[in-house]
This record gives structure tokens, sequence and C-alpha cells, in this order.
């Protein structure tokens, strides 16, 4: 392609007896800059008014293509003026004055001249302002089509947007009171939260239960592609209030792979009203008192009991169990700090792919263990606790197990 001839700096003489080194601006080509079309407007004698587009352009040049119709016999030749240039991008207007032709040549139907600028130049600074600009406007527009998520149906903004619109409130009303007991002494204003609790929770179930069902049907027709976008929209609308929630939050972030690890079994057994705002401690005391957190907090008693009933079956000797996914073990650390004097009488080994989970029930079942308290690995992907022994009944059956179902979204 044919480039302008731009600012030339002749370097040496002939004095020295070195020939003249010139040196060009740097071109760039129109694409490159990513500015859309710059479009020229000239006049000259033998062409007339002329209409072109830039191919590329350099501090003091240009190459233009001007189309060829009837002007095919007309002459441009080397050295011509050019009068009346304008140049302009979209509504900037980047140069206006004359020119002096450079090169020409012929290309498909166009004729391709190389112009030299006779004044100031073109600003390029401001080519390239304009440039970012144009590409952020562009990516401006495309947030705001993403943001309008045509794909969302109607009903589905709708009831995100009145659950969102009511822990907004709700959010703004809770902060308001928690400013309120900041005068207040601590056991005051911990009673008074507690309190405050007990009327916020059972509204906000309420609210929570009433979205499920039309958001059920919303939503239970979609594609697994569908379903990744309905997701995406209600949790940027959402999560900022849902995460306030220690529970919710690490069910969504799930810092160990999955939800349902052993630290959310801790939450469930914890006090449930933790978060660091009013409106997080009760979206916490919801969901961790949900049916399925519910479930689990009943298993500790059901499956002491089955452990009772078993020894209670078997008076002599010892009792052999296990735990497959065990996560903190609960159960068996509430067995042990009520009934102590059923750690000589049984064997259990506790199984968890977690590392951490096997971890933190070392820490709370040793002290409690009538025997030795040992740690093994009994494959590459899980470990086991066990005592008195974690080898020598390994491969024997056991009198009692279970699994611990966790499973989260």
């Amino acid at each position: 392609m044919l480039r302008a001839e731009d600012n030339v700096i002749p370097i040496g003489s002939p004095k020295d007896g070195r020939r003249p080194r010139r040196m060009r601006a740097r071109r760039h080509r129109i694409a490159d800059l990513k500015i859309g079309e710059i479009r020229a407007r000239l006049f000259h004698f033998e062409l007339g008014e002329v209409a072109a587009v830039a191919e590329d352009v350099s501090l003091h040049g240009l190459a233009i293509a001007v189309p060829q119709s009837d002007e095919e016999q007309r002459v441009v030749l080397i050295g011509d003026r050019i009068d009346r240039l304008s140049l302009h991008c979209a509504n900037e207007h980047l140069y206006q004055g004359t020119a002096t032709v450079r090169r020409v040549a012929e290309r498909d139907g166009e004729r391709i001249l190389g112009l030299e600028l006779d004044s100031s130049g073109i600003d390029l600074d401001r080519v390239h302002r304009y440039g970012r600009r144009l590409e952020f406007a562009k990516r401006w527009d495309q947030m705001n089509q993403a943001a309008r998520y045509p794909h969302i149906a109607s009903a589905f903004k709708a009831l995100v947007g009145r659950v969102r619109s009511f822990l907004e409130n709700a959010q703004r009303f809770l902060e308001a009171e928690e400013r309120a007991l900041a005068d207040e002494d601590l056991r005051t204003a911990e009673q008074s939260r507690g309190e405050y609790l007990a009327v916020v929770v059972p509204d906000m179930k309420a609210r929570i239960n009433g979205a499920r069902l039309p958001l059920a049907q919303l939503v239970e027709s979609l594609s697994a592609e569908q379903h990744a976008e309905y997701r995406a929209y209600g949790a940027m609308h959402l999560n900022p209030f849902l995460k306030q929630s220690p529970f919710v939050r690490r069910a969504l972030e799930k810092p160990l792979g999955y939800a349902g690890d052993y630290e959310m079994m801790n939450m469930l057994y914890r006090d449930p009203a933790e978060g660091e705002t009013l409106l997080g401690k009760a979206i916490n005391v919801c969901f961790t008192e949900e049916p399925a957190a519910q479930a689990n907090k009943n298993r500790i008693d059901y499956i002491g009991s089955l452990i009772r009933k078993t020894l209670a079956q078997h008076p002599v000797g010892r009792v052999r169990v296990a735990s497959i996914g065990c996560g903190p073990a609960r159960e068996i650390q509430t067995l042990l700090e009520t009934a102590p004097e059923l750690g000589p009488r049984l064997d259990v080994a506790l199984v968890d792919q977690e590392e951490r989970a096997i971890a933190h029930c070392e820490q709370t079942l040793a002290p409690l263990a009538a025997a030795e308290f040992s740690a093994c690995c009994t494959e590459r992907s899980s470990r086991a606790v066990s005592w008195p022994s974690a080898t020598s009944r390994r491969t024997t059956p056991r009198d009692g197990s279970w699994s611990t179902s966790r499973n989260g979204s």
C-alpha cells in the first residue's frame, strides 16, 4: 500500500561525504487506530471537489483513496497543490488547510494519493484520545446492553426486584436500629438485638418461603445455560445482602471447593445469630433453621441414640462404629460429653476427604477419648481418625456405620 511521504529531516551533508538520510514520522493505519473512518474533502484544480477516505496518517502526512469514475483521464502529478483540505473522524475535526501531492498510484479503480500537509499537521494526540474514548464508549454500550439482561424473563426480574427492595429497606432500618444501640451498655445492647431478631426472623422466613414456589415455577423449564444466566442475575442483585450471613457466604463461596463442609456443619451447631450486621444475623438464623439444616442438627441425637441402643444390645465387649464423611463429628463429641462412661466401650473410625475436618476432630475429640487417640490415612483421598487402634480392626466388620450427606449449592 502506498503511504504518505511524511516529515523529512536530512541527516548528514555532502560536505562530510555522507548521503543525506531521511527520518520519517511514524505512520498509523486507520484500522489499527480503531476510530472508524477518517474522511477527507479537498479541492484539486484537475479533479475539482473530491471526497476521499484516509488509509493511514502521520504527523505531517496521510494517504487517501480517491474513487475513480469519470476522472480517469484527469491528471494528478507529484507536486500538485491540494486546497481546502479538511479531515474529519465522526464529529472530530482533525485538520483544515492545504497539502502537496508527494505520491500517486493506481489501485483497483482508486487513485491513491500521498499528501504532505503544508501547515501544523495532524493532532495525533487528539486522534489517540478519540480512539480511547470510542473504545470505552463501545464497552460502556456493551455494559448497558448486558445490564438489561434481555434473556431474563420479566417475571423473574420482578420477583428478584421485590426481594431486593425488601432487603434494602430492611438493611436501612436495621442499621438505624443498630446505631441507636451504640450508647447502650453491652448487656442491654445484646439483649435488644435478641429481641429485635425475634421480631425480624419470622417475617423474613415467611418472605423467603413465599418466594420459593414462584421462583421454582419460573426456572423449572430452563436449560442449564439459562439457569446459569438466571443465577448470575439473582446473585448480582441479592448476594450483597445474603452474604452478610456467614453461613450463606460460605455456602456460596465454597472455600474448600464444595458447600456443606465441616465448618458449615459447625455453624449449624453454634448459636445461629452470627454476622457483623443485624441483617446478616437475621439471614443467618433463617438459613440455619431451614428444614435441611434442622435435619443435620437432629442427627446428633438420632445417631447418639443408635449408638446407645447398640451398646445396650451388646453389654459385653467393645462396639465398633464408623462415620463416612464425618465432618466435625459433633454426634460423637456430644455423646462423649454427655455419657463419658461409654467411651471405653467404643472403637470409632471417622473418615473424611478434608484434612482440616480430620484435624478438627483430633482437636475436639482427643480430650474426650477414653483411650489412646490416633490418626491414620486409609487411602489417598481420605483420612481417618480411629481409637483405640487405627490398624488392628480396620478390616473387621463394624457394629454400626453411617454416612453424612452435606450436599449444597
